[in-house]
């Protein structure tokens, strides 16, 4: 994995192009506000089994069959959290999936995080992987040498028959999405699909939002996708900008499908961390660290909503912070990967809220303007007013 600086990191806070779409903007019947101070869930000084375990995606969440939570935020080591509840999860030293670092970009298996989870039973648990190819660390697979030109990044599935505490891939990888091109082709920038956020089911489906930096004819933001069989990673399908068409592409395993562009959805401003939706109101919302813009130099969390989850409101500042590629260098401290979870949600997969919940956060200690692998996962109480 490379290494963080406070411009980068492996997942979630690398500089997308997160363009304001001009499809009509939704209104907002709910706001949240932050309800409590900020609280320590994982503190790296005190509980890491080694130095680089660290907090390094948003937080995903699920009920075993034995009502414990079992909990991934964590590096490409996937070492999970596990607690009674949502609000008592505690690290375990055993890691859950771990990326082959192959050398061939077709095993699309380098550097693997657990990046969504679904199960309705607790016991077989599945997985969407955002896996990184970083080509500079493979003899003579790219023609630059930073990590950042050299990255190439698709999303696979994988499952578990075990409550969640190991993940298999399928012997030959199956793609949600990737790159039109193999990774040789287009060097010199971060390519493909990235970071998923949790997956919410509604109405007989299963939704993932999925960042992507665009190439060729595909336009950078956030994509979303759907299945009508969660057990069939081969049944996903991206949104055109009127259906759900698009297929999942394998540029190594192209088997007759020709690439095809998903249209973005939302205006975010960050890759939205989770997606929930509000029981009272049926209200879906979606949080973020938000980059910096002119207004908000060191940029902010933020949170949309939406009816349909295609058409978004425009993103509202939640509460500042600095982020990860924000800040400055008085900053003791800075943000990335936000998820919203209720602790007390209906749902075993917690992709529902009640009008309290929590927003958990990665907390990136900052020295002499630089960040390391010195990071804490933290959580603060958050209201909904509807």
């Amino acid at each position: 994995m490379p290494r963080l600086d406070v411009l980068a990191t492996a997942l979630g806070t690398v500089a997308f192009a997160f363009v304001w779409v001009t499809e009509p903007c939704f209104a907002m019947d709910i706001r949240l506000q932050v309800d409590g101070q900020e609280e320590t869930v994982f503190n790296w000084g005190e509980q890491r089994c080694f130095d680089w375990h660290i907090p390094d995606a948003p937080l995903r969440a699920f009920r075993n069959k034995e009502d414990q939570v079992v909990a991934f935020a964590s590096s490409d080591l996937n070492i999970p959290l596990i607690g009674d509840d949502l609000l008592s999860i505690k690290t375990i030293c055993s890691s859950a999936y771990k990326g082959k670092k192959s050398a061939n970009p077709a095993d699309h298996s380098d550097h693997s995080w657990i990046g969504a989870t679904w199960t309705d039973d607790g016991e077989t648990v599945y997985g969407l992987v955002h896996n990184e190819y970083h080509a500079n660390e493979h003899e003579g697979a790219c023609r630059f040498r930073d990590s950042h030109s050299c990255w190439y990044n698709v999303i696979t599935a994988v499952s578990s028959h075990n409550g969640g505490m190991t993940f298999e891939a399928p012997r030959e990888p199956v793609l949600l999405a990737g790159p039109s091109n193999t990774q040789d082709i287009d060097q010199g920038r971060h390519r493909g699909f990235f970071h998923p956020s949790n997956i919410l089911f509604h109405d007989n489906y299963w939704y993932v939002l999925l960042g992507t930096t665009g190439g060729n004819e595909q336009q950078a933001g956030t994509c979303l996708f759907r299945t009508p069989n969660i057990t069939d990673p081969t049944a996903w399908r991206g949104w055109d900008g009127s259906d759900f068409t698009v297929q999942p592409y394998d540029a190594y395993r192209p088997r007759g499908i020709s690439p095809r562009s998903c249209k973005p959805v939302g205006k975010f401003g960050g890759p939205p961390g989770t997606i929930v939706r509000h029981q009272a109101t049926g209200t879906f919302i979606t949080v973020m660290v938000a980059t910096p813009t002119g207004a908000s130099p060191k940029g902010f969390v933020a949170y949309a909503t939406s009816k349909d989850l295609i058409h978004w409101s425009q993103a509202t500042s939640l509460l500042e912070k600095s982020a990860v590629g924000g800040g400055s260098c008085n900053d003791d401290a800075r943000y990335a990967y936000a998820a919203l979870l209720d602790p007390a949600s209906t749902s075993r997969n917690f992709d529902t809220i009640g009008d309290t919940a929590y927003l958990f956060m990665t907390r990136f200690t900052i020295k002499n303007c630089k960040g390391g692998d010195e990071r804490d996962l933290v959580r603060i109480p958050i209201r909904v007013i509807s």
